[in-house]
């Protein structure tokens, strides 16, 4: 989870010609699958995409990953860029101990969506309520599973040849004792 603070700022409505001030506010945030999934259905288009969030979709998503209760929608004005970096520093840490060198991509290079997490956590037998924990945690488990599902790699003919030969006459020299 990440607490961040939100200030107290003063904005000006051409219409009424006026000062008014948002109320500051702490939120609370976690980045999941969760919140991927409720962004996606927003803006109907890819997370994990090439090209970078405009502010507004970044905004949004600061959005989408509140967990505190009855917030009020013009607090998201409040959200700065410097607000943004933090989120992004969330974001990017994996919040796990678990390094993982990925072999060439188990997706063949489709995008990724949330449901196809959702597949991939059905697929693996991972439960629903791992949707909540940050999204570099899921990740992990993700890979991890997929490394460990993949066959062990073949033996060479070769190797594979000389392995049969060393047996049978492992086997001939028990037979003639």
């Amino acid at each position: 989870m990440l607490q961040i603070e939100l200030k107290d700022r003063e904005f000006y409505d051409e219409r009424s010609n006026k000062f008014f001030t948002i109320k500051g506010r702490k939120l609370t945030l976690e980045h999941s699958l969760i919140s991927i999934s409720k962004w996606e259905a927003h803006y109907k288009k890819f997370f994990f995409s090439r090209e970078p969030r405009t502010p507004e979709e970044s905004r949004y998503y600061v959005k989408c990953m509140t967990i505190t209760q009855n917030v009020p929608p013009e607090t998201y004005y409040l959200v700065t860029d410097e607000v943004i970096e933090k989120v992004n520093e969330y974001i990017n840490d994996p919040m796990t101990a678990t390094t993982i060198k990925l072999t060439k991509g188990r997706h063949n290079g489709e995008q990724v969506s949330s449901e196809l997490i959702y597949y991939w956590m059905i697929e693996f037998g991972i439960p629903f309520k791992c949707e909540k924990w940050h999204f570099g945690r899921l990740w992990a488990l993700i890979a991890i599973c997929s490394e460990k599902q993949k066959p062990a790699k073949k033996m060479s003919r070769s190797k594979s040849l000389k392995d049969m030969v060393s047996m049978n006459e492992s086997r001939l020299r028990k037979l003639k004792k």
